[in-house]
């Protein structure tokens, strides 16, 4: 199966033209939901990144270096983790669209 011809199905089929209107507001909804998620989380890299680099200063500091360096460590996980999620949620969008494509199509 191609990756490409995934969509999303409902429930139950629809039988009627306000049927298929409820699955695409559905499927509307659901990837207005999903937009802002992956914003949230592109704000979130964003703002982690500043902070990584805020920390990297106290790299220099003999006496902040073992802090900065776990503080480091502990936003780069996060960081990953939060690139994971927008991996997945991009994703879930392009399926939303095109299981939308599908019903207006």
């Amino acid at each position: 199966m191609n990756e490409d011809s995934i969509i999303v199905l409902p429930e139950k089929k629809p039988v009627t033209i306000k049927d298929l209107l409820d699955w695409h507001i559905k499927i509307f909804m659901d990837c207005l939901e999903a937009e802002l998620k992956k914003n949230i989380i592109e704000y979130s890299i964003k703002d982690l990144n500043e902070r990584i680099k805020e920390t990297a200063k106290y790299l220099q500091e003999d006496e902040h270096i073992y802090a900065a360096k776990l503080k480091l460590k502990k936003l780069n996980n996060i960081s990953n983790q939060y690139k994971e999620e927008l991996c997945v949620i991009k994703g879930v969008i392009k399926v939303l669209h095109r299981t939308n494509e599908a019903i207006i199509g």
